[in-house]
């Protein structure tokens, strides 16, 4: 997690948005995914962050699109 924010604060969009990925994908109920992505989300700060969230979103729409 520490590389996350330390890449999400240097504005390394694609590295921390793949540890995020990584880190969303451990196996953790909904509940524990959601308050660590708070976490990240509060460490990183919201300026950081939000590039990384998009990022995510927009590789997760991709891949959807690719497996329909």
């Amino acid at each position: 997690m520490e590389t996350l924010i330390r890449t999400g604060r240097r504005g390394e969009v694609r590295q921390a948005a793949e540890r995020l990925i990584a880190d969303l994908s451990l196996d953790l109920d909904d509940l524990r995914k959601a308050a660590l992505l708070s976490l990240i989300a509060r460490l990183t700060g919201k300026q950081s962050f939000d590039p990384v969230a998009a990022y995510v979103l927009e590789k997760r729409a991709t891949y959807v699109a690719n497996q329909g």
